[in-house]
């Protein structure tokens, strides 16, 4: 609503970048499509977002037509995930007013996991403890690029999880998790918040090898739910 002297370009673009995991909005002009405003990256403004138009999953005259006939439209494109360090898959929702193209995204594999743990703890509230963890505990038949764990809070015991049985009972990610990051830093936000990421180094069962793996963990009932990802299976 405030459009003189384009003072929310101002309002929207920071003055230095920043990292976060929240949701962020940018703004092309969809003729020249420069970047207008910029959520995140101050220098963005007045580039041309190439690595998008480059990947997305259709061309850009394609969007355009879409954007023209419906004023929104849904778009997949690969681009860097400053939380993890590489190029993601990314979704992003676009809306055209006023010749300009207004949008806003989220990484898949994060809304992934982010949805498994949500989909677990409501299992878990609706059907019990024992279905729910039986559930978690059935391992897939082919590898998966996610995977889902339950820790008792208290103890750091897990009580669930889809990757090997024998993990069942061991302390497993949790005493990773507690000894390379601030934990009591992650369980504050977690509890205030509904959620929060924890990035850490662990042996992947698929590859052998030593990876970054990005965890969403929710607390609820005095346990840990936990689903995330290898940076091998981005």
């Amino acid at each position: 609503s405030n459009k003189e002297n384009d003072a929310w370009i101002d309002i929207i673009t920071p003055d230095t970048p920043i990292t976060s995991d929240d949701l962020y909005p940018f703004i092309f002009n969809s003729t020249t499509l420069e970047t207008v405003a910029h959520g995140a990256i101050p220098d963005r403004l007045g580039h041309v977002p190439y690595a998008i138009l480059e990947t997305a999953d259709r061309p850009i005259e394609d969007i355009l037509v879409d954007l023209e006939a419906d004023g929104s439209t849904w778009l997949t494109y690969t681009f860097y995930n400053p939380s993890t360090g590489t190029d993601q898959l990314k979704r992003t929702y676009m809306q055209l007013r006023d010749g300009l193209i207004f949008g806003s995204g989220y990484y898949i594999l994060d809304s992934q996991v982010q949805a498994i743990a949500y989909n677990q703890v409501l299992e878990y509230d609706y059907d019990g403890r024992d279905v729910a963890f039986a559930d978690i505990n059935t391992i897939p038949e082919q590898a998966v690029s996610t995977y889902v764990f339950v820790v008792d809070l208290a103890t750091g015991i897990v009580q669930a999880q889809n990757v090997d049985p024998d993990l069942i009972g061991s302390t497993s990610d949790w005493a990773v998790i507690t000894s390379d990051l601030p934990i009591d830093d992650i369980l504050e936000k977690a509890d205030a918040e509904d959620g929060a990421w924890a990035t850490y180094t662990f042996t992947n069962p698929v590859t052998g090898e030593t990876e970054d793996k990005r965890t969403w963990l929710i607390i609820h009932d005095g346990l840990v739910f936990g689903s995330g990802y290898y940076a091998s299976d981005e």
